[in-house]
């Protein structure tokens, strides 16, 4: 039995995740279709070119995650490092295209509504994308830790798109249905590895980041007894910058 349940762990993570990804394509069309993809048969003043550069390079990152296992899987290896020394370029201009998109976003907002905490996910996810992908390339001969951290770029995708698609039909509850699917997404791969002895630590650290992220805004939201100024501060020296 101990055979078989490591065997299919590792299977889960590092051979079939670029199907599991697949997911994130339908969801993200209906999680972004009200905000974004809807407003290409209407109205289309409201869409920005960043909007349109972050949809083209997430697009292009999904597609890699999707395409990279797969390849694994099928033994090209070759095309897999090709590939991934692609990504040296796609990933700084994922991270350029999430910094300009939340900056132009910004400036929309009146300023009493460009708290660090109204923001709080953008920026979160900005780190957890730049900090896992780091974490990979640094490990890119280590395959446990490189591919688990790969997939956790891709796990950060679950928040925007989940809190955008049930959010709004369920306020309040819709934000505390997708906060507990994708926790409950991480702990789930948590509970896979549990017989692992290589990379284990990497879906746990996530989810400790997620789990931080979402207390620190749900408490904050609740008692705002959490001095932000200093981080307000940096808000808006970001926002003074011209960026967009």
């Amino acid at each position: 039995m101990r055979t078989k349940t490591t065997a299919i762990v590792t299977k889960i993570n590092l051979n079939r995740f670029g199907l599991y990804f697949c997911v994130l394509i339908p969801l993200v069309l209906l999680g972004f279709w009200k905000t974004y993809f809807s407003k290409f048969f209407g109205d289309t003043n409201g869409l920005t070119a960043y909007m349109h550069f972050h949809a083209i390079v997430m697009s292009c990152w999904v597609a890699l995650l999707i395409v990279q296992p797969i390849l694994i899987r099928r033994k090209k290896l070759n095309i897999h490092r090709l590939l991934g020394k692609v990504s040296y370029v796609l990933m700084p201009l994922v991270l350029v295209s999430m910094l300009l998109l939340l900056h132009s976003r910004g400036n929309l907002r009146p300023v009493e509504q460009r708290g660090f905490f109204v923001t709080l996910a953008a920026v979160i996810g900005i780190f957890v994308v730049g900090f896992y992908y780091l974490i990979a390339i640094i490990n890119r001969k280590n395959t446990p830790v490189h591919a688990r951290a790969m997939i956790c770029t891709g796990l950060d995708l679950l928040d925007p798109t989940l809190m955008r698609l049930l959010a709004p039909l369920y306020d309040p509850w819709g934000y505390y249905l997708a906060l507990a699917i994708i926790l409950g997404s991480v702990l789930f791969l948590m509970f896979l590895e549990r017989k692992q002895k290589k990379g284990r630590w990497v879906f746990p650290s996530l989810f400790a980041i997620l789990f931080l992220e979402y207390f620190l805004g749900i408490f904050q939201a609740e008692t705002n007894s959490i001095n932000t100024h200093a981080l307000d501060s940096l808000m808006a020296w970001f926002y003074s910058l011209p960026l967009t």
